[in-house]
């Protein structure tokens, strides 16, 4: 059932609960992201030997399947991106046959792929109109904050990691910086002033977190999303021209120094050190082209190895390819270079090609609800849109320094992006419709 607002705009007069078809799916899915992105059950150590993931994930797919139809459609504009992804498994499979280290490639198809490609499509089915897309995205922001202060109540000095080791500083920074976006989009709603201390503390958390990671990765991903957070506009421009972009860019601008004012100088030494290194990297090991094990090193080695075999090795082959050029069993430590070694040249575009699409549909969305009537929902959706490209730009960065081109939290935001096209769609759609509703005035003329 729909109503029509005062200012002309269709309303779902349930629009604050979540539709009887999806609640169940939502807990579901909410508890496999706690756990597959924030490891709640190892806080918990006899909670750690369950299968709660998988028992959760399964029962997400059989709801799925059950009540399929009832679910959100895909919209038009993440077509190419459902499609581009599709291609990207298809040609995995097609790979697995001639892989090099076969055992592995299938362990990978029958283990993990199944995962991912069910990630992507709940999280794409459970984010269909804004209160489940706060939900997936409340559920990331938690997972995030529960790693965060786990590391932090264990930090001792050196470098920060997950209190279960579950996450070593570098992969924990990625999830860090990943979610960052996605809290401050919660400050940025925040209605009241309670809520906006609890949701800007909650992000100050993150960041401090991500900094005693000591992560360069991390690091340079944060450094993304803020510059981004500066440089765009998280609303509609109020200000047009040069001198109102500068208008905007400034407060951004003032507020990240004041802030980082604040936290750098009470960071501990060896933290400061080590992120300071990022501007003389001729000094880090990972630059030192002599040393087997530096990243520098790893990612010639085996940049040059694609050249032999450009079709790529196989999906989950980087290592044994790494032992072939000389290396030791070492990871890509960078995710565009685990994808196009492991799948050539073809599967590289492909991979490249979900960051490239997901920043389109997002900007598709933000443009579609510009256009759209002014409301509390759609204004939001338009903080939250905006976010989820930055969550995207810091994955993007972060990847670049760690193997994440299989994470569970990236294809996570893939499907959300594809749950915030579907659900723009919808409240364009039904102001549309709406508007359209709306009889004409009739304009009465007096007889001449």
């Amino acid at each position: 059932m729909q109503r029509i607002s005062a200012d002309g705009v269709a309303r779902d007069d349930d629009r604050g609960e979540v539709p009887g078809e999806a609640r169940g799916l939502t807990i579901c899915y909410s508890v496999f992201l706690l756990i597959a992105v924030g490891r709640v059950h190892e806080l918990v150590p006899s909670l750690r030997s369950l299968p709660i993931a998988k028992v959760a994930m399964a029962l997400a797919v059989i709801q799925l399947l059950v009540k399929w139809r009832q679910l959100p459609k895909l919209p038009a504009i993440g077509v190419p991106l459902a499609r581009n992804a599709g291609f990207l498994v298809a040609w995995a499979i097609l790979l697995t046959p001639v892989s090099i280290w076969p055992g592995a490639s299938v362990a990978f198809l029958y283990q993990e792929l199944p995962v991912l490609a069910a990630t992507v499509i709940l999280s794409f089915k459970v984010s269909g109109n804004w209160r489940q897309l706060q939900n997936v995205g409340r559920m990331l922001v938690v997972s995030a904050l529960l790693l965060a202060l786990s590391a932090l109540a264990g930090f001792q000095g050196g470098r920060a990691s997950s209190a279960t080791g579950a996450y070593d500083p570098n992969d924990l920074a990625y999830v860090l910086v990943s979610v960052l976006p996605i809290a401050i989009s919660f400050a940025l709603n925040s209605k009241t002033t309670i809520r906006r201390v609890l949701n800007v503390t909650l992000a100050i958390t993150l960041v401090v977190a991500t900094l005693l990671t000591s992560s360069r990765g991390g690091f340079f991903g944060l450094l993304a999303v803020l510059g981004f957070m500066v440089l765009r506009p998280i609303r509609r421009p109020p200000l047009q021209g040069t001198t109102g972009k500068m208008r905007r860019i400034i407060p951004s601008l003032f507020g990240v120094l004041v802030l980082a004012s604040v936290i750098w100088p009470n960071l501990p030494f060896d933290t400061r050190a080590r992120l300071a290194s990022v501007i003389m990297l001729g000094s880090d090991y990972n630059m030192d082209a002599d040393n087997s094990h530096s990243r520098s090193n790893i990612w010639r080695r085996n940049a040059n190895a694609v050249l032999h075999r450009p079709i790529g090795f196989g999906i989950n082959s980087f290592p044994m390819v790494d032992i072939r050029t000389g290396g030791q069993f070492k990871a890509a430590h960078n995710s565009y270079l685990e994808a196009l070694v492991e799948l050539g040249f073809v599967g590289f575009v492909l991979f490249v090609r979900v960051y490239t699409l997901s920043w389109r549909i997002l900007g598709s969305v933000r443009r579609a609800l510009l256009a759209a009537p002014h409301n509390d929902e759609r204004d939001a959706m338009l903080v939250f849109a905006r976010m989820l490209q930055a969550a995207l730009l810091g994955s993007a960065v972060a990847g670049f320094f760690l193997s994440m081109a299989y994470s569970s939290l990236l294809w996570t935001l893939v499907g959300t992006t594809l749950g915030c096209a579907a659900a723009a769609t919808r409240l364009t759609e039904i102001a549309s419709r709406s508007l359209s509703s709306i009889p004409t005035p009739v304009t009465q003329h007096s007889p001449t």
